[in-house]
């Protein structure tokens, strides 16, 4: 009897057990999913916190793009597997827009905190060298220290080409400190200082002129391109047309005035077009030519032309790979290119001076006098 009495407590208390566990278990049941996180959150007795948050939206300046989203690295936050921090670009041919993109783990207090590192930005119209950067950001919302979102541009110089303009109130290239803020989602607009930018140069006049490069030697010489301001390219098309509005060609010492050339030169220049392949080549492709003087026991000449801009706001001298040797080092060439009648460019085949004829002037050879 004792026996059967015992058998049916121990029945019953396995029954009110089990029904008090389903009780207990029924809210999760009625859930009827929960992720992992928030299991944690709920056994731990925590809430769930995913408010720590840091969006940017970066487009590029007008004719810019972006060809390269980076690489993320998530250090704090960012959800299991950091499904929840991303570095991407808008996609196809002329991406416009980066958007990093992160968000704290849930029931969790350790913030957010990641990069998205060599995100490259194209920008053709900015100056020589700054032309292809790169960004890293790195993000950190209450995460141990100060929020702050630390930018590094590469080449180092272009930081001070690249501006940026606000459309919210955050700086996203700049560190910032705000504890009581949780949620970033800066818009920014990126441009180009005055500094950063390529001035495209109108030309409407040159100076053609021979400079000594080397004597009594063989050389190689090689084509070469300067502006005289940093940041300006030339309109290529201007370079052919100011060999025909206004092109002279500098006599005797370089210090002499040149004097103006015919039309039948200038449009020879124009035909011919050496100096314009000589830009292309050497500032739009970045290639440079070279070709070889032979043994000059005189002065061996490269030809230069010297462009004005339309504005007096730059000059240009330009060097193509022609050359002259002459007898002497301290003789110039006396005629423009093509017209030398020897081998030392001491006389000339044709008249080449504009409005005059004269013979003794334009060093005519005796045999085209």
């Amino acid at each position: 009897m004792r026996e059967n009495t015992l058998h049916r407590t121990i029945t019953a208390l396995i029954i009110m057990n089990t029904f008090f566990g389903l009780l207990l278990l029924s809210p999760l049941l009625l859930i009827g999913h929960v992720n992992a996180d928030g299991l944690r959150s709920m056994v731990e007795g925590k809430l769930k916190d995913c408010s720590y948050k840091y969006k940017m939206t970066l487009t590029a300046p007008v004719g810019g793009f972006f060809t390269g989203s980076g690489s993320r690295r998530a250090i704090v936050g960012c959800g299991s597997n950091n499904h929840k921090c991303t570095c991407s670009v808008t996609s196809g041919t002329g991406a416009t827009e980066f958007v990093m993109d992160g968000e704290g783990t849930c029931g969790t207090w350790t913030g957010l905190e990641y990069e998205c590192n060599q995100v490259r930005l194209e920008i053709p119209d900015a100056v020589a060298g700054c032309q292809i950067i790169t960004m890293d950001f790195h993000a950190r919302i209450g995460h141990n220290a100060a929020n702050s979102v630390v930018t590094k541009v590469s080449p180092a110089h272009c930081h001070e080409v690249v501006t940026a303009t606000q459309v919210s109130r955050v700086r996203p290239f700049d560190n910032f400190i705000n504890q009581g803020q949780k949620n970033y989602s800066p818009e920014v607009t990126l441009g180009l200082s005055e500094a950063g930018k390529v001035h495209v140069v109108d030309y409407a006049s040159a100076i053609m002129d021979y400079v000594m490069v080397a004597s009594g030697a063989e050389y190689t010489l090689t084509t070469s391109v300067t502006h005289s301001t940093t940041n300006s390219v030339a309109n290529t098309d201007t370079l052919t047309t100011a060999l025909t509005a206004g092109l002279s060609f500098q006599v005797g010492d370089a210090a002499t005035s040149g004097v103006a050339v015919t039309g039948s030169v200038s449009n020879t220049w124009t035909t011919t077009n050496t100096f314009t392949h000589t830009y292309t080549q050497t500032v739009e492709l970045g290639q440079t030519e070279t070709c070889r003087a032979p043994y000059c026991r005189g002065g061996i000449y490269q030809l230069r032309a010297t462009y004005l801009a339309e504005d007096g706001s730059d000059s240009l001298e330009v060097r193509p790979c022609v050359f002259e040797c002459t007898e002497l080092p301290s003789l110039r060439p006396m005629c423009p290119w093509p017209l030398c009648g020897d081998d030392h460019c001491t006389c000339c085949v044709s008249a080449w001076i504009e409005g005059n004829d004269n013979p003794e002037d334009n060093h005519l050879c005796s045999e085209h006098t």
